[in-house]
């Protein structure tokens, strides 16, 4: 299936304008939490605050987030260990 042109657009965009040069702040940036809320409230009918959204960029990517943030929402946890078969990782702070 060939890419849309909206998509090539602003793929070419984004490049000459140097987003590719970095990642994105871990939480996700503003404009993709809001549509991910949006998004979720119309195929689902639930509400979502955007603050709860964490858009990724991929399935590691994705999975690091998920191991990030119960290691760093209090300062009881001190360790997390997550492990499935042939992938394992650990946090220790």
């Amino acid at each position: 299936m060939p890419s849309p042109q909206i998509a090539i657009d602003a793929e070419i965009d984004s490049l000459t304008k140097g987003v590719s040069a970095y990642y994105p702040n871990i939480e996700g940036i503003t404009p993709l939490k809001e549509e991910t809320s949006r998004f979720v409230k119309l195929f689902l009918d639930l509400d979502i605050d955007p603050r709860g959204c964490i858009p990724t960029v991929g399935s590691m990517m994705g999975s690091m987030v998920s191991f990030l943030v119960p290691t760093g929402m209090t300062g009881q946890r001190r360790e997390l260990s997550f492990s499935i078969r042939g992938f394992l990782y650990r946090n220790s702070r």
